[in-house]
């Protein structure tokens, strides 16, 4: 049944309304009846930029909505709604239109998506222009060298001048278009078409004789040089009877990332990890020696001479390992003693060891927190932190990277009954930004808030005795 076969306006909007509830809670795994219409999807429930690309791509496919809705235009599920209704929506049932024949720069902007999102795990159809491409899609510097390659090779461009920095996908899309008008002129589409060198569209016609049709057919044999297009998340959310499918599905995607030289994670070290290091490369069966900018031993310390005999003193003395967990039979002295020293380094009364940085973020949050208390906690904090707040089951609050929308969401939930606990990285680890604390503790203390700091990106790098963050703000 199409949507614009039920009879009446006003029925229409509430079957819609009853659909699009349904994939919220599907995919939010909120109850339906406590999803409010006005509620903000981020601030008020929860719901971070990834699940919210998730949700529209989504909503996309099920309504088969020629103009795709964009994750920045929505932020509560009233917003999805009206964007929907704007789009002549109809049910899954239904046909879906053909798309219309592309400009140049529609085309082009298909072959930025397309590629993109082969790098970020990102639906092409929610890519926007003005995606940021770091701080929304997630891409480092080195992914991003590795995409523009892909597209000056679809486009025929020569590599040997890198591109200028581009913030978002327009920048890039502009800078691609100057370079093409430099190297081929004006009419740089239609040489493209003729010489069949490009990437299939999202957007172009089926229409034989478009040019961008006929780019497409060429494209498709170029992407198939890099095989299987999916990333780890895709992995995640495989349904099927069998729980080990999705293992043998990855197994293929391994095996052919292996073959075509293409997955070079979990390279094994085969020297003490320093500035340089010795690793057996799987790609070519030799072992190579490498730069090391994966370490986060920043100062070297693990691989100190003194560090090391210590250890190797311990070991002798107190065995290998823990045979328990600490709260039976797995404390000894050193693990006291280590508590000690880290609560005089930190300046704090005592001091809990966890077995992992990420283990730390789990359990501190979800002991402090439960459902009737508020997490404010910044998008880009570590993922172990979003974590911890979901194990907790506290009402998680993310704010934009920004004190500024901080305030503003602390000044929104003043009146909030229960507890409220403020958590960011000290130095946020993917993109080096330090925390203003001096003005987030304020802002704690205005508002009635505590205050979690995971400091492992700054403990022995900042402050004049290496204590961290917490110590230059003193």
């Amino acid at each position: 049944m199409s949507m614009q076969g039920v009879e009446s306006a006003a029925e229409r909007q509430a079957l819609l309304r009853q659909s699009v509830l349904q994939t919220f809670a599907r995919l939010t795994e909120y109850e339906p009846a406590a999803l409010a219409m006005n509620s903000h999807l981020e601030h008020d429930l929860g719901v971070d930029s990834i699940a919210l690309a998730e949700i529209a791509a989504t909503l996309n496919r099920q309504f088969q909505l020629n103009t795709p809705l964009q994750v920045q235009e929505i932020k509560t599920i009233q917003d999805a709604l009206d964007g929907i209704l704007q789009r002549e929506p109809t049910l899954p049932e239904a046909q879906k239109t053909a798309p219309a024949t592309a400009t140049p720069q529609q085309w082009l902007g298909a072959l930025l998506r397309r590629v993109f999102a082969a790098h970020s795990g990102y639906d092409a159809e929610v890519l926007t222009p003005d995606a940021a491409i770091e701080g929304d899609l997630g891409i480092d510097s080195v992914a991003v060298v590795t995409a523009q390659s892909e597209i000056l090779k679809a486009l025929r461009l020569s590599d040997d001048v890198a591109l200028e920095r581009s913030a978002t996908l327009a920048e890039l899309q502009a800078c691609l278009t100057a370079r093409l008008t430099q190297e081929k002129g004006a009419d740089w589409f239609r040489q493209l078409a003729t010489n069949d060198a490009s990437t299939p569209s999202d957007e172009v016609s089926d229409d034989a004789d478009a040019p961008a049709s006929a780019a497409a057919a060429g494209a498709a044999s170029r992407l198939a040089e890099l095989g299987d297009s999916r990333t780890m998340r895709d992995f995640v959310g495989i349904e099927h009877p069998d729980l080990f499918h999705k293992a043998r599905e990855f197994r293929a995607f391994y095996r052919d990332k292996k073959e075509r030289e293409l997955y070079w994670y979990g390279m094994p070290l085969e020297t003490p990890c320093k500035n340089r290091a010795v690793m057996f490369d799987d790609i070519t069966g030799k072992s190579r020696e490498f730069l090391m900018f994966g370490s986060n031993s920043y100062l070297g310390l693990s691989n100190h001479p003194e560090v090391i005999q210590a250890i190797q003193d311990a070991a002798g003395a107190y065995g290998a390992t823990n045979t328990g967990c600490r709260i039976i039979a797995g404390s000894n002295v050193l693990h006291l003693e280590l508590e000690r020293k880290l609560a005089k380094l930190k300046g704090r009364e005592d001091c809990i060891v966890y077995p992992s940085g990420y283990s730390a973020n789990l359990g501190c949050i979800s002991a402090l927190t439960s459902r009737h208390d508020l997490v404010f906690t910044d998008a880009i904090n570590h993922m172990s932190i979003q974590d911890g707040c979901k194990l907790a089951g506290a009402q998680r609050k993310i704010y934009d990277h920004s004190l500024t929308s901080l305030e503003k969401s602390l000044a929104r939930y003043a009146d909030h009954p229960g507890g409220k606990l403020i958590v960011t990285d000290g130095v946020f680890s993917m993109h080096g930004d330090i925390v203003d604390l001096p003005r987030l503790m304020n802002l704690a203390e205005r508002y009635g808030a505590r205050v979690l700091v995971d400091d492992a990106h700054s403990t022995g790098v900042l402050g004049k005795t290496g204590s961290g963050r917490r110590s230059t703000s003193i």
